[in-house]
């Protein structure tokens, strides 16, 4: 009989845990174990310094996202009213494969 178990885990944690199965009349314990890891990300700028820049004109920079987990990684980026004005991030909702990087732009128009 094959058997799958799927685990999602919301914090980096270990579970063990025991599950008994009943076919028939006969009962299996299988013991069951996961370790839950939980995604960590850095960027390539502290800052990013878009200089002098006159009303009206724009420029985009890139923005990298890197996955330093062996966990993929989903995130999601939230503006308030006032970068919203001046800043546009493309895209807003990603997700960051396990060892790699994402990139994003970001453009601002004074």
């Amino acid at each position: 009989m094959q058997i799958s178990v799927e685990f999602t885990s919301e914090e980096a944690k270990s579970i063990v845990a025991v599950a008994i199965f009943k076919v028939d009349a006969e009962s299996r314990t299988i013991k069951l174990s996961a370790i839950g890891k939980v995604p960590f990300i850095t960027i390539n700028y502290e800052k990013l310094d878009f200089g002098e820049l006159s009303v009206g004109k724009s420029l985009t920079k890139d923005l990298l996202l890197y996955n330093e987990s062996p966990v993929s990684a989903n995130f999601e980026i939230a503006t308030d009213e006032k970068t919203t004005n001046y800043f546009d991030v493309t895209p807003k909702t990603g997700c960051i494969p396990s060892k790699q990087s994402f990139k994003i732009d970001v453009t601002y128009t004074p």
